[in-house]
């Protein structure tokens, strides 16, 4: 899961940010009001962590806008300088999922994260199916026929992205988008090592699903065709 990080005090994120990746989340980090808005515009985040007193302006301006934009991913809002209870109430109220007051800790952000994540509205496709493999987005579970199987961060990204688009090709560019920050480096063959090891994990767990390679344009996740 990507999830935009809205913070002008680097030491926050700068704290939160490794725990948040080591859940499992590519994080995008922006410290204005205009940023978030244009990274928004050209991703679909899966969740955003909202700070109030941005140096361009009040974060509820983009919280009020994703709700009138029907964008329902979501909303945990920080503040330190608004953090009474009317304008905690007020946040609430403006659509925001949770209202945390500063200082933080980043276990209980993430846990809060979390938290949000598995509530009804957000739990529509938390586990994914195909085959005899299984996909918990919240808690990053891959199972192979009942039996969990381990993977490594990156093979879990590509996995997620994969399966979530089961039946449909996926660009390397978008797997590349969904995967790595914007602040990352990510190397020529980065989404090849990571294909690879995967597909080598499926292949020694028996698992009745195979990844192709469409000349040109991507990847596929399809069902194994049975062996007669």
């Amino acid at each position: 899961m990507r999830i935009l990080f809205v913070e002008d005090e680097s030491a926050l994120s700068d704290a939160a940010v490794p725990v948040l990746v080591a859940g499992g989340f590519t994080v995008d980090v922006v410290d204005t009001l205009a940023d978030a808005m244009s990274a928004e515009s050209v991703f679909p985040y899966d969740a955003v962590l909202l700070d109030r007193h941005l140096p361009d302006g009040d974060g509820l301006h983009l919280l009020r806008d994703l709700r009138k934009r029907k964008r329902h991913m979501p909303v945990i809002v920080m503040s330190a300088v608004r953090a009474d209870l009317a304008d905690r109430i007020h946040g609430l109220e403006g659509g925001a999922d949770d209202y945390m007051v500063k200082p933080l800790v980043p276990t209980e952000l993430y846990a809060r994260l979390k938290a949000v994540l598995r509530r009804p509205g957000q739990l529509e496709d938390a586990e994914l199916h195909l085959g005899g493999l299984s996909y918990d987005t919240v808690c990053r579970q891959v199972r192979i026929d009942g039996e969990a199987v381990s993977l490594a961060r990156r093979e879990t990204d590509v996995l997620e992205c994969l399966v979530r688009a089961a039946g449909r090709v996926v660009s390397r560019g978008y797997l590349e988008e969904a995967i790595y920050g914007f602040n990352e480096d990510v190397s020529n063959n980065a989404i090849d090592v990571s294909m690879h090891r995967l597909r080598c994990i499926l292949k020694s767990r028996s698992a009745r699903v195979q990844i192709e390679t469409v000349r040109g344009l991507g990847y596929i996740l399809r069902e194994a065709p049975a062996h007669v």
